[in-house]
């Protein structure tokens, strides 16, 4: 997960551990052998929700790691991008990875795997084409919008009629 503090990583993870989910916090400032430590207990599955401020976005490597809480706000496409790779590796036995925004930031950069535009001029990180996307009526799952039917609850969606255009 992806806390946008360390109050509130802090406050998610006493709420995992309540549910009896092993659980832990690292931030900026975890000393790096405490990291590194939790960094290990999470590889072997000891610890199965890890939350992050302002740590692990880059450089970090838990291919097993299927599902990425967002609770944080990500200015840049390219800082949400990497929160969503920590996801998107391939492993043994995964075949999904999941999303869970909290903060619309997938509505806003759309999603880690569409096509982007890298440049060097300074403009950063550009969508090519915007997939469409929008949020069930059911689930609140956020899907693409040419599904009819919702991928997560199998809510149908009304079709639409177009309005008649007046002048």
């Amino acid at each position: 997960g992806f806390a946008n503090s360390v109050k509130n990583a802090e406050k998610f993870t006493k709420a995992f551990r309540d549910e009896g989910i092993p659980c832990a916090t690292v931030e900026a400032n975890t000393r790096k052998t405490e990291r590194k430590h939790i960094m290990s207990l999470f590889a072997k599955g000891d610890i199965t929700v890890l939350w992050s401020v302002n740590a692990l976005t880059e450089g970090v490597d838990g291919p097993a790691a299927s599902c990425a809480i967002i609770a944080k706000s990500f200015a840049k496409a390219g800082q949400y991008m990497q929160a969503g790779g920590r996801i998107l590796r391939p492993a043994p036995g995964k075949d999904l990875a999941t999303i869970i925004d909290l903060t619309g930031a997938t509505l806003i950069h759309g999603l880690p795997t569409e096509d982007r535009e890298y440049s060097l001029d300074g403009e950063g990180i550009k969508r090519t084409a915007e997939a469409p996307l929008k949020n069930c009526l059911s689930c609140g799952a956020t899907i693409l919008s040419a599904y009819q039917v919702c991928p997560e609850c199998d809510y149908v969606f009304p079709k639409s009629t177009p309005q008649e255009i007046k002048i």
